[in-house]
């Protein structure tokens, strides 16, 4: 069995007082103030995602969306997505396509996409495509930037209310 040794005794004074002022912070940081820091986060990664599109039309960049989520379901938030509707092809881009699509009739024909002898009319044909990968990664390089940012707004939220009293 290991001996135990006595390194003394340790007094923490002022406990009570500590607590009050967590509570404080608690009353202090509010969801609206929040919102705005929340929102500005969401910002860093949304414009991190825009400059890393390489678009040509600029559908990509104008499908990303950042919104601020109501407040019916619980706390704070403020998303960024990206808007199907103005980008369908948002999906290929980031993940690439792994290969020639190939189109089958229901008697089993097999037909290559873009083929004019469809029976259901022509279609572009979608070749392999490489993934070049912009939202996963702005987000993941991002992250760090975005969290700074909440937090160094929630320090000045809480400086400012200490500094009244």
């Amino acid at each position: 069995m290991a001996k135990r040794r006595n390194y003394g005794s340790v007094t923490l004074e002022g406990y009570d007082e500590l607590l009050a002022a967590f509570a404080r912070v608690r009353d202090v940081v509010t969801e609206p103030l929040m919102s705005n820091e929340i929102h500005g986060a969401a910002n860093i990664i949304g414009d991190a995602i825009k400059s890393k599109i390489h678009d040509v039309r600029g559908n990509l960049r104008k499908g990303i969306i950042i919104q601020r989520m109501k407040k019916d379901r619980g706390g704070i938030s403020t998303i960024v997505f990206m808007n199907y509707k103005v980008a369908p092809h948002a999906h290929l881009v980031e993940y690439g396509v792994p290969h020639d699509r190939i189109a089958v009739s229901k008697d089993g024909q097999r037909y290559m996409m873009g083929d004019p002898s469809l029976p259901f009319g022509p279609f572009w044909k979608v070749g392999p495509m490489p993934a070049r990968p912009y939202f996963r990664p702005s987000v993941d390089d991002n992250k760090g930037r975005a969290l700074d940012k909440i937090m160094g707004g929630a320090i000045k939220i809480i400086g400012r209310e200490f500094e009244k009293n």
